[in-house]
């Protein structure tokens, strides 16, 4: 194999590494936009389910460890009576004792909800999806310019023993010419390296 070849192989790896790292991009960037669509449809439906709940004030009664999870147990007061309830969200800033704001439903005040769980699913899922989109940028570009530059091979031309130079691929190229052909050396005898 020559160096024509060589290079012509090497372009062709070149244009392959640069569609493949096209390909892994938008992958990532498609992640990216699930991820962020799942999070305005949760966050929307979120707020959408607890738009008619009210705001109590609680008590964080206890906070068990279940399962290798934080559960905070809340009680609460609504029109005289004490409801008790697991809250769907845990902070590590929670202690026993502490007075937080969640919202109950007024048709079964034993259902409670917090804005915090779906800001903190929100905030979790956005962020996950901005890192796809970022990462995912990155080889798009880098395949996007690869791909183009290994595109614009460089024209090769052969002067012939006439003074005019004729264009030729680097396969034809290789293929028509070699070391001792006496017409690339301009007539200057076989054999010469």
């Amino acid at each position: 194999m020559n160096s024509a070849e060589i290079k012509s192989t090497s372009r062709q790896l070149g244009k392959v590494a640069g569609i493949v790292a096209i390909f892994i991009g938008a992958s990532a960037v498609l992640l990216g936009i699930i991820f962020i669509i799942v999070t305005v449809v949760v966050s929307t439906a979120g707020k959408k389910s607890i738009e008619n709940y009210l705001p109590v004030e609680a008590t964080i009664k206890e906070i068990r460890y279940v399962d290798d999870n934080h559960k905070p147990y809340v009680e609460y007061e609504v029109d005289g009576e004490t409801y008790h309830s697991e809250l769907n969200f845990y902070s590590s800033s929670m202690y026993e004792g502490q007075k937080i704001e969640i919202l109950y439903n007024p048709e079964t005040p034993s259902q409670t909800a917090s804005e915090d769980a779906f800001k903190i699913i929100g905030f979790v899922f956005g962020f996950i999806g901005g890192i796809f989109l970022i990462v995912g940028i990155i080889p798009i570009i880098f395949g996007i310019v690869a791909t183009v530059k290994l595109s614009k091979a460089p024209k090769l031309s052969v002067v012939g023993t006439d003074g005019t130079a004729e264009p030729v691929s680097p396969a034809d190229y290789s293929k028509q010419y070699n070391k001792n052909d006496d017409d690339r050396y301009g007539g200057l005898g076989e054999g010469i390296e």
